[in-house]
């Protein structure tokens, strides 16, 4: 099939192409460099190998399937190849939405199973109570279930670094029966896991002001004295009512972002529209 033609179809098929084909070249620069090749010759000693590669490219794990194991199903196989990169894709969007990609980033010293047990059962935990709606919503969870990981193994490193600051204090004050000031290093030391342990903490309540605002949409504007608002280059005439209340009429931006204008509530009662705190 015509290549533009098939890139019309799926708009996927050129960005694919153009990666394979370079992972191709690589292969064959490298055959070059190392058994001193020519360009024919290196290019027919990849394709030599390249029923080896495909068995690995219909056999391994997803995220072990290289390019170049690609290349080497799509000359045999496209139909293989184009469904093999599916099943690449659907992967992906496993490991997303079940939590197992959010936790790679935060996991220290390498994977458990109790550590990814321990970071998934934070993300569900904050999942229930929020709800997420899509995907957004779900990164934000994400977001806030890995700041609340990287704050506890900052808490754990400082937490132990000043148990072990203060047994050092105490045991040079027995041995020298007089107190030394702890040294540069290991202050900084003690002062960069508190500082590590505040900037995630500090995520974590931002992102959590992220998600809050985006649940919370236009907000209501209370208008207490005014003939005449101008919102978004609108003007609102407000009526002058009894009891010393403005009404204005409710309108929106055009981008659907705009703010509303309600009346203003009378002293000591609540407004129609009740404002989320904070």
């Amino acid at each position: 099939m015509n290549a533009a033609v098939e890139s019309v179809r799926n708009p996927e098929a050129g960005p694919l192409a153009r990666e394979m084909a370079a992972a191709l070249r690589e292969m064959v620069e490298s055959y070059k460099g190392e058994y001193g090749l020519s360009t024919p010759e290196a290019a027919a000693q990849v394709r030599e190998h390249w029923p080896e590669r495909e068995e690995h490219a219909l056999q391994c794990p997803p995220p072990e399937v290289s390019w170049s194991d690609l290349e080497s199903l799509l000359e045999r196989d496209p139909q293989k190849c184009q469904q093999r990169w599916e099943e690449i894709k659907q992967a992906a969007c496993e490991e997303l939405q079940t939590g197992h990609r959010a936790c790679q980033p935060v996991e220290v010293y390498g994977s458990t199973p109790w550590k990814r047990a321990r970071f998934l059962a934070l993300r569900s935990e904050l999942a229930d109570g929020w709800q997420p709606r899509n995907g957004v919503e779900r990164q934000l969870v994400d977001i806030m279930a890995q700041a609340q990981t990287a704050a506890e193994q900052w808490l754990k490193a400082l937490t132990w670094k000043s148990a072990l600051e203060g047994a050092m204090e105490e045991a040079a004050l027995r041995d020298k029966g007089r107190w030394e000031p702890p040294q540069a290093t290991r202050f900084q030391v003690v002062e960069q896991a508190g500082a590590m342990v505040d900037r995630f903490n500090r995520i974590f309540l931002r992102t959590l002001r992220a998600l809050r605002d985006l649940r919370r949409g236009p907000q209501p504007v209370f208008v207490q004295n005014a003939g005449q608002v101008n919102v978004a280059q609108q003007q609102v005439n407000v009526a002058q009512q009894a009891g010393g209340r403005n009404e204005a009429a409710v309108g929106q931006e055009p981008n659907g972002i705009g703010q509303w204008i309600a009346p203003a509530p009378p002293n000591g009662q609540a407004g129609p529209y009740p404002q989320e705190g904070g």
